[in-house]
Formats: C-alpha cells, sequence, structure tokens
C-alpha cells in the first residue's frame, strides 16, 4: 500500500500540470452537463458567470501549487548544494589541518639543528673573529640560516593564515579552492 502510494505521489508531482488540467477540465465538464440539464432554464451573464467561477478558482489554485511545487524543487536542490559544499569544506579543512600540522612537524625538526648550527657559527665568529675568509664563511652560514628560519617562519604563517581565513564567517563564497 505504501509503495502504491509513494509511486502515486511521484506521479502527481511530476505531471501535476497534467493532472490539475484533468481536475479542471473534467469540473468543467460536468458544470456544462449540468448547464445542458436547464438548459430550458432562461439565464443571464451573471448566471454563467456564477455557474462556472469556479473554474477560474481551479486555474488560481493549481498555478498556486505548481509554483509551490518549483519552489520545493529549488529548495531541494539548494539543500543538496549546500551539503556538498559543506563535505567540500569540511575535507578542505581537514587538508589545511594536515598541512598545518605537516608544516609543524617540519619547523620543529628543523629548529634543533638550527640552533646547533647557530651557536656553532657564534662559536666559530668568535674563535676566528681575525680570519677574514672564516668570517665570511660564517657570514654566509649566517645568511643561509636566516633564510632557511625565515622560509619555514612563512610557511607556517602561510598555512595558519588559510586556516583561520576559510571560516564561513571570513570567506562567505564557499569553500577554498586548490
Amino acid at each position: 500500500m505504501k509503495s502504491l502510494w509513494a509511486k502515486t505521489l511521484i506521479l502527481l508531482d511530476r505531471y501535476s500540470i497534467l493532472v490539475a488540467a484533468f481536475v479542471i477540465y473534467s469540473y468543467f465538464l460536468l458544470t456544462s452537463i449540468n448547464l445542458m440539464e436547464h438548459a430550458k432554464t432562461k439565464r443571464t451573464f451573471i448566471d454563467f458567470v456564477l455557474q462556472f467561477d469556479s473554474l477560474i478558482l481551479l486555474w488560481i489554485i493549481a498555478f498556486v501549487v505548481v509554483q509551490l511545487q518549483k519552489y520545493r524543487k529549488l529548495m531541494s536542490e539548494q539543500e543538496v548544494q549546500s551539503k556538498q559544499m559543506q563535505r567540500e569544506l569540511e575535507g578542505q579543512r581537514s587538508k589545511l589541518r594536515l598541512l598545518d600540522e605537516v608544516t609543524i612537524l617540519f619547523q620543529q625538526s628543523l629548529d634543533k639543528p638550527l640552533a646547533v648550527v647557530t651557536t656553532t657559527t657564534q662559536n666559530l665568529r668568535k674563535k676566528f673573529s681575525q680570519d677574514p675568509e672564516t668570517r665570511s664563511w660564517v657570514d654566509h652560514i649566517d645568511f643561509a640560516m636566516a633564510r632557511v628560519t625565515a622560509t619555514v617562519s612563512d610557511i607556517k604563517a602561510y598555512e595558519t593564515q588559510k586556516i583561520v581565513g576559510e571560516s564561513p564567517v571570513a570567506n562567505p563564497t564557499g569553500p577554498l579552492q586548490g
């Protein structure tokens, strides 16, 4: 019984305009038959209007029902799109969190060796402060370390900015791309 009811609802939903037209024209046929049965009775224009005024109401109701169905379908499509966008957004968030964790691990694994190199270059600078060639090499090492430290810090700042900037309030246009 439920299957038959579900199929009937699908039929009504899919062919609502045809069903409405069938009901309206059936009513028109019955009203016309009623009019023909009483054909001997003299009628005025108002009598005809009153005889068929329900048809106008039925057409208005049919129009409203069709518009409501269109609206309901549109809302269900938008709900599906919204759920899909939420899934995509959550996937992007997960990817960004994972990337942030990898960046943190990368930064932590570089911090200790960089600290050792920094300490060693400071000791070398103190020990060989008179030797210009050694100072030049130590300066190159310091410059390269500063670049590595800055690059790791930039990566960390960029990833944190992406995670903060990807919230629905900060980005109302939808999920991040890329």
